[in-house]
């Protein structure tokens, strides 16, 4: 069940994520764009991930200490994007909204593995 909540959680964070992007990409660089975008989505990742798919309260022990992990994941998981998108784009010539769809599966492949198994795994 948690892995669906992830998902669900994930496909409304990238429609935040692409739909900043596509705002941005037009006034800044192309990377600047992607990782704005990536940032206020995980934003809003964080808090969903956090109370809905982990059940954990914003306001309980500990909080500030897993947002610290939770960001050093996310900045290896905005590397990933970010790369991911910028060889899509400029190296293999793919459409922004296809470089990014690729992306984020792959970022959601190591943010909800990281998560799961540093961040929120229960105690033995």
């Amino acid at each position: 069940m948690r892995a669906l909540r992830y998902g669900v959680v994930g496909a409304a964070c990238f429609v935040i994520d692409l739909g900043c992007l596509l705002l941005l990409v037009d006034h800044m660089p192309l990377i600047a764009a992607n990782t704005i975008a990536f940032l206020i989505a995980n934003l809003a990742n964080f808090w969903m991930g956090h109370v809905w798919v982990f059940g954990r309260s914003l306001r309980g022990p500990g909080t500030g200490s897993q947002y610290a992990r939770v960001l050093a994941v996310s900045l290896v998981g905005v590397a990933v994007n970010d790369a991911v998108v910028w060889v899509g784009v400029a190296v293999a010539g793919l459409a922004l909204i296809l470089a990014k769809v690729i992306a984020t599966l792959v970022a959601m492949v190591w943010n909800y593995a990281a998560r799961s198994l540093w961040i929120y795994r229960e105690a033995a």
